[in-house]
């Protein structure tokens, strides 16, 4: 799976709709603070975030982590075979961007309690996940494009992801926002008649604030 990664992690070199929208709601919540970015692949949300914020990145790619000049914040993680994070410190806002999609079996609940031990009090965590139930997706599948549609291995309902959230995170209250998956295509982004919803994939960003800090 690394050397997938190695190549799939370049193709998100730039940013695009989903990191805007996170950095967005992170200086929202938080003007500074520690960041840790699961799956950061080349750590574009760095250089959205600014100065203000000291950035942590954790990437599967082996050859995007060996480019990282500063070795003590970036580190290789493997989702599936990690059982803690490799990182001391405590973090103000997390980011799990495009990562849970492709969990094993309970491995996004070893993941969000490796966070939990490692996020400060009145911490940020940003989830997004991809409602996968669609006909873009399902057409990928019997085309066979994109290689890492075979990966997803994670396949979950917004109301599933909210019950792990309240398993895992019993004191953390969820918001959720909806975007469009397939933003690249200006039709998607105009559509939004709700008889349409099922041809076109969605983003779903889950932000997740303590209640008890």
């Amino acid at each position: 799976m690394e050397n997938i990664w190695d190549k799939e992690s370049y193709k998100y070199s730039k940013p695009h709709l989903r990191l805007l929208k996170i950095s967005k709601i992170i200086k929202m919540y938080k003007k500074e603070g520690r960041v840790l970015d699961i799956g950061c692949s080349t750590s574009v949300l760095k250089s959205l975030l600014g100065k203000n914020y000291e950035y942590f990145g954790l990437d599967i790619s082996k050859e995007i982590i060996k480019e990282k000049k500063d070795e003590s914040h970036f580190k290789i993680f493997d989702l599936n075979n990690e059982e803690k994070l490799p990182f001391k410190e405590k973090f103000d806002i997390v980011v799990v961007s495009g990562v849970l999609e492709y969990a094993f079996p309970n491995r996004d609940k070893v993941l969000l309690d490796c966070i939990e031990k490692n996020i400060e009090k009145n911490g940020l965590l940003i989830v997004t996940y991809s409602n996968m139930n669609h006909l873009s997706y399902i057409l990928r599948i019997i085309r066979q494009e994109g290689i890492y549609y075979h990966l997803w291995t994670n396949i979950k309902s917004t109301e599933q992801m909210r019950d792990l959230f309240k398993e895992c995170l019993p004191t953390y209250i969820t918001f959720t926002l909806k975007e469009p998956k397939f933003f690249k295509n200006m039709f998607c982004k105009i559509v939004t008649l709700r008889i349409f919803n099922r041809f076109f994939g969605d983003q779903f960003i889950f932000v997740l604030e303590n209640e008890k800090n």
